[in-house]
């Protein structure tokens, strides 16, 4: 036969925990642990200039940054990475970046770099993002620095995209990015170097250190 139990609930509700019990069947709310959701933006289909993800703060040591099949529609073009704080998305010469990969129509490696420049750029050697609907791009990478930070914040993660003038070539790698002043960070934002976003997706979780 199966047992029977009283549990005991907790007094107080906690946004955003799950239900845990001890062996006298005192229910307690802890941390559900893994990703938290803090936000998403997605292209409207007409006319976004970039996406931009608020909410980012010192609850997390780590925030995940993913871009889910972004596509423009300025032709053979880049895609610019920046953060922000309260005041808005940073644009000013304070941001550095190395990444690294290949093509698959080529076989010499491909890279990009920057020093000192207004936004983290992701074209390697040339290879621009096509302008086709058919030409998306995406990316996974952690912001390593919460909002509190006294240290710099640092972006790093990995990519690929659909390269112009090669239809079905795939270009990606791994990247590594820094931006060069302390700030409260509090949002993210992706866009075209030309044109506008006619599809795609961007999405921040927090990662819980339980």
């Amino acid at each position: 036969a199966g047992q029977s139990y009283t549990l005991t609930y907790p007094s107080a509700i906690v946004d955003g925990g799950f239900m845990k019990t001890d062996s006298s069947g005192n229910l307690s709310f802890a941390s559900a642990g893994g990703l938290k959701f803090v936000g998403t933006a997605a292209a409207s289909g007409s006319g976004d200039s970039s996406l931009t993800v608020t909410g980012i703060d010192s609850t997390f040591d780590t925030y995940l940054i993913s871009v889910a099949n972004l596509v423009g529609d300025g032709g053979s073009t880049d895609v610019r990475l920046r953060i922000g704080d309260s005041s808005g998305v940073k644009s000013d010469s304070e941001y550095s970046y190395h990444a690294s990969g290949g093509r698959s129509g080529a076989s010499t490696a491909r890279t990009a770099n920057g020093q000192n420049q207004a936004q983290i750029a992701f074209s390697m050697t040339g290879d621009n993002i096509g302008g086709s609907s058919n030409d998306g791009f995406g990316m996974v990478a952690y912001l390593t620095a919460p909002a509190d930070s006294a240290a710099y914040a640092t972006i790093s993660g990995t990519f690929s995209y659909l390269t112009s003038g090669a239809e079905g070539d795939a270009d990606g790698g791994s990247f590594s990015a820094s931006y060069g002043t302390v700030i409260t960070h509090d949002r993210v934002n992706i866009s075209f170097s030309s044109g506008d976003i006619t599809a795609g997706r961007l999405t921040v979780h927090g990662l819980s250190n339980s």
